[in-house]
C-alpha cells in the first residue's frame, strides 16, 4: 500500500515539475488548484499537497493561501537547495497535557544524547490539523517523526489512517498503536494497568467494583484488564457497575472539567458501588471530588484508583492510588526506534509495551 501511495505521488510531482521546467507554465503563472489536480490525477488532495511541497522546496513555486500556487522559477538553481535540518519531528496535540509533555521530554533527552535536532509541532485537538501536518512533514525537511495521535472516534481513525498511509517518511507512534498500519509503536500496557488496579481493590476486600472510562474504544484494553480481574475474583455481575462513555472532550486548560461531571452522574446512577477504577487519573480525581460533593467519604465509603500517575494524583487533600506510567521512557524509546530506522533505512512494525506499578495514595 505504501508503495502505491509513493508511486501516485511521483505521478503527480513529475509532470508538474517537467511542465514548469519545459516552460508550459511561465514565471508568474498560476498552476491548477489542488482540487483540479486531484481530479486530473485521480488522487487525494493530500498527495497533491505533498507534490507541491516538493516543488516549493526546489524553489520552483510559491504557495499563498489567497492566491494559489504560482511559478517563481522555470529552471533549477544550484543555490536553491532544501534546508537540511538533520532533525526529527515530534507531533503532538498539546504541551498542557502532562503525559504528552513528559513523552516529549523523554524524546528530547534521547535526541540530545546523539546530538540530533528536534522539531516539535503542536496541533491542538483538531485531528484534521494533525493529519495536515503529518501530510506535509516534507515542508519541514525532517528525517522522520514520532506521532502522538489525536483520535477520539472511528471517523478520526479513518482520516488519520489515510494520512499515515500516504506519509513517505519513517514514523513511530507513541502512546497509541494502529496495528493495521504496520508502523512501530511504544505504548503503555493498558491491560496490565486495568488488571493490576482491579486486583488491588479485590485484595482490599472490595467486590462491588466499578469501571469508568470516557474514551472507550481507544482504551479498551484497560477495561479488558478490569474484566479479567473481576472474573478471576469470582465477581460475575460486574457489568452493572461499568460505564463506557465515548464522549471525551479534551480540555487541556482544565482537564478535570468533564470528568467531574461524568463522575457525579456515574455515582448517582450507581449508589451501591464500593470502589471504582477510573481509566485515567483525571477521571479518578473527578470521582474523588464528585464523591465529596455527594457526601461519600473517600476512602471509607468509596475507594478510587486511577491509571496514569499524573500530577493530578497528588492534587487535593486526598492523593490518588494510581498506576505509574513512565512517559519519559516511552519518549526515549520512540526516538531510539525512529533514529535506528533512519540510520539503517529499515522498516519495522514492532510494538513495545511499557509496564508500570501501583503507586499507593490515600484514595484506596
Amino acid at each position: 500500500m505504501a508503495t502505491t501511495v509513493s508511486a501516485k505521488l511521483e505521478q503527480v510531482y513529475t509532470p508538474l515539475r517537467e511542465g514548469i521546467l519545459s516552460g508550459r507554465w511561465k514565471v508568474g503563472d498560476r498552476i491548477p488548484t489542488e482540487n483540479e489536480l486531484s481530479a486530473e490525477y485521480h488522487c487525494s488532495r493530500g498527495t497533491v499537497g505533498r507534490a507541491l511541497a516538493r516543488l516549493v522546496q526546489e524553489g520552483l513555486v510559491e504557495r499563498r493561501t489567497s492566491d494559489g500556487t504560482r511559478v517563481i522559477r522555470t529552471e533549477l538553481s544550484p543555490s536553491v537547495t532544501p534546508l537540511e535540518l538533520d532533525a526529527c519531528a515530534f507531533v503532538y496535540p498539546s504541551q498542557r497535557h502532562e503525559g504528552m509533555w513528559r513523552t516529549l521530554l523523554g524524546f528530547q533527552e534521547a535526541a540530545d544524547v546523539v546530538a540530533r535536532r528536534v522539531v516539535s509541532l503542536s496541533t491542538g485537538t483538531d485531528f484534521r490539523k494533525e493529519a495536515e501536518i503529518i501530510g506535509r512533514l516534507d515542508d519541514f525537511s525532517v528525517l522522520g517523526a514520532v506521532l502522538l495521535p489525536v483520535i477520539l472516534g472511528p471517523k478520526e481513525m479513518a482520516y488519520y489512517t489515510q494520512t499515515l498511509l500516504a506519509c513517505r517518511l519513517p514514523v513511530v507512534l507513541v502512546t497509541m498503536n494502529i496495528p493495521s498500519m504496520e508502523r512501530p509503536a511504544v505504548v503503555s500496557d493498558r491491560f496490565h494497568a486495568g488488571y493490576t488496579m482491579t486486583q488491588y481493590l479485590i485484595g482490599k476486600g472490595q467486590r462491588k467494583i466499578g469501571f469508568l472510562d470516557n474514551t472507550t474504544w481507544t482504551r479498551r484494553e484497560n477495561y479488558l484488564g478490569y474484566r479479567q480481574a473481576m472474573e478471576e475474583g469470582g465477581v460475575t455481575d460486574f457489568q452493572k457497575w461499568v460505564q463506557l462513555d465515548s464522549s471525551m472532550i479534551p480540555h487541556f486548560e482544565d482537564p478535570t472539567r468533564q470528568p467531574i461531571e461524568l463522575a457525579k452522574a456515574y455515582l448517582l446512577a450507581h449508589p451501591d458501588v464500593e470502589a471504582v477504577v477510573g481509566a485515567d487519573d483525571f477521571l479518578a480525581r473527578g470521582l474523588v471530588q464528585a464523591a465529596e460533593e455527594l457526601g461519600r467519604r473517600v476512602p471509607d465509603e468509596l475507594k478510587v484508583v486511577g491509571l496514569n500517575q499524573y500530577q493530578a494524583a497528588k492534587a487535593g487533600a486526598i492523593s490518588l492510588t494510581t498506576y505509574s506510567v513512565d512517559y519519559e521512557k516511552m519518549g526515549r524509546l520512540s526516538f531510539e526506534i525512529l533514529n535506528r530506522m533512519i540510520a539503517e533505512k529499515v522498516t519495522t512494525a514492532e510494538e513495545i509495551q511499557i509496564r508500570g506499578e501501583i503507586i499507593q495514595g490515600q484514595s484506596a
